[in-house]
């Protein structure tokens, strides 16, 4: 039975304050009258997280934090003393790199990946060298130079062959693995009667043999599935039994781009990968997998599949079914697909391990002044940052508020009198779309430009112009976003409201040409 929630108490658990610092408080938050902890993110997180919404492995509670027993005994100390857990879960995004199992997966495997359908990649962005490729836009200059400055090398470590760019490291697509594996047999040679060589050798026969990762066919990307992994832990037994191959794959990896035509070789073997590593400045206008805003270590997981969101809470729904969790804090549920579909899915999930489980879940959801929150949303409420809000007006002095705009025009150098609040916010919306999350607009463009070549009226129009109208609309909805369906038999009376509102202001200001503004009223 869950403990009602009346006060909570924020922690914010790391390496600096773990799971046994907050046990050792909890005698003194008792005292305070605190009914539950409010935690952070716990589950495992990037190394030396200082937050914990950066989750690499939601299967597994955070090393950084403490261990199952550390857990356990946090939750003993609370119950001793009639207290519980509100715990914050991240469902819309994860953070990338090595430590992310599931994304490194899919940079060895692409498309033909089993959680190729976990994150939300555009296979067939129109950019030069992207079809079937992830764009990384993590170098400090171009690639050729990056390489030529010895920034990025090919190591052998852990079993493995990986590219290592400073403190990040990359796996390599098993297929292309004879490339490296070839340098090694060479040095193998004279030894080739062993049978460390002859092992070698048909493991490297057997990696080119491999179906492509760009394949379509559901029966050899089953066989891809499974072989690869079975190749990759032959290669681990045949290293961890014969020294001479190890020492053979070692060199190989220092060697593979000295010497005459060792630039060449690693350009080619990056340029047979998943991923396309190139010069951070192309990311805005570039990047091809949905972000959490613009933070590219942050990629948005499609928590609408159901095996996705299967996968990614079981270890939550557990410590529900274990009686240790009271409530429920969603971070971010406005970058989820479908909301309401996430919270049925979720009470559905709670309510079939604890039928009679009544657990509160809130919702981080920034609401607009004259927008509230859905009545049919399945949750108690939000996290209160509209009261915040209001709490903000009561606190500042309305005598003061005309020194302080002053104040901020004279230090922007605004001199015209009439700008106000509203024009400036949505001058700001429309810098970011247009800067930092122009590649976000842009594939919605890719989507609306064979619309508007059905209609004669729009046919004409290029590129550039439609993902401006889609910049100008979105500049002009008086809500942070909508809540449409695919397929719904009616528009919600909130959405439709937000969206007249929208084109209205957007006919007013004129930016958008009449009839790609007539289609796109169509459309919505």
């Amino acid at each position: 039975m869950t403990i009602p929630v009346r006060s909570t108490y924020r922690l914010q658990l790391s390496a600096a304050f773990t799971l046994h610092d907050a046990r050792e408080i909890v005698p003194y938050l008792a005292q305070l009258g605190i009914s539950h902890i409010y935690a952070s993110p716990v589950l495992r997180s990037r190394p030396g997280s200082t937050h914990g919404y950066d989750v690499v492995d939601p299967t597994r509670l955070d090393p950084e934090l403490g261990s199952d027993a550390s857990w356990d005994a946090l939750v003993a100390a609370l119950r001793a003393h009639d207290m519980g857990i509100v715990l914050d879960i991240v469902p819309n995004h994860m953070g990338v790199g090595a430590e992310n199992p599931f994304w490194d997966d899919l940079f060895a495997n692409g498309p033909a990946s089993r959680y190729a359908s976990w994150f939300d990649i555009d296979w067939n962005a129109p950019a030069r060298g992207l079809k079937g490729r992830v764009l990384i836009p993590i170098l400090g200059r171009e690639l050729d130079d990056a390489i030529e400055h010895h920034e990025l090398s090919l190591v052998f470590e852990h079993g493995r062959y990986r590219i290592h760019y400073f403190d990040q490291s990359f796996p390599l697509d098993p297929a292309t693995l004879p490339r490296v594996l070839e340098l090694a047999m060479a040095s193998l040679a004279p030894n080739a009667a062993s049978d460390g060589a002859a092992e070698l050798a048909a493991i490297a026969r057997s990696l080119a043999e491999l179906p492509p990762r760009l394949t379509s066919r559901r029966a050899l990307i089953e066989r891809r599935q499974a072989e690869a992994p079975e190749l990759l832990r032959r290669l681990d037994a045949l290293v961890a039994r014969a020294p001479d191959v190890l020492a053979a794959l070692e060199g190989s990896a220092r060697e593979f781009a000295n010497g005459d035509g060792g630039a060449a070789r690693l350009i080619a073997l990056l340029d047979a990968q998943v991923y396309a590593l190139v010069f951070w400045r192309r990311a805005a206008h570039e990047i091809n997998y949905r972000r959490f805003f613009d933070i590219n270590e942050l990629v948005a997981l499609r928590m609408e599949d159901p095996a996705v969101f299967g996968a990614t809470h079981r270890r939550i729904i557990q410590w529900v079914k274990d009686g240790q969790l009271d409530g429920l804090r969603i971070d971010h549920v406005d970058g989820l697909r479908n909301p309401r579909d996430y919270f049925a899915r979720l009470n559905a999930a709670i309510h079939q391990v604890l039928p009679s489980a009544n657990l509160p879940i809130f919702v981080e959801k920034i609401l607009s002044a004259r927008e509230r929150l859905r009545n049919e949303w399945p949750v108690a409420g939000t996290t209160g940052y509209e009261f915040l809000a209001q709490l903000d007006a009561i606190l500042i002095d309305p005598d003061g508020r005309e020194q302080i705009e002053q104040s901020y025009r004279a230090f922007l150098g605004i001199r015209r009198p009439e700008l106000h609040f509203h024009e400036v916010a949505v001058r700001g919306k429309a810098f970011i779309l247009r800067g930092s999350l122009s590649s976000d607009v842009q594939r919605l463009a890719r989507l609306l430009a064979p619309i508007a070549h059905r209609d004669a009226r729009t046919r004409a129009l290029t590129r550039a112009q439609l993902a401006e109208g889609i910049v100008q609309l979105i500049s002009q909805l008086p809500v942070y976003r909508t809540y449409l369906e695919a397929g719904a038999p009616v528009i919600h009376e909130d959405d439709r409201s937000a969206l007249e509102r929208a084109f209205r202001a957007a006919a007013d200001i004129a930016l958008i040409r009449a009839p790609l503004l007539a289609l796109l009223e169509s459309i919505f």
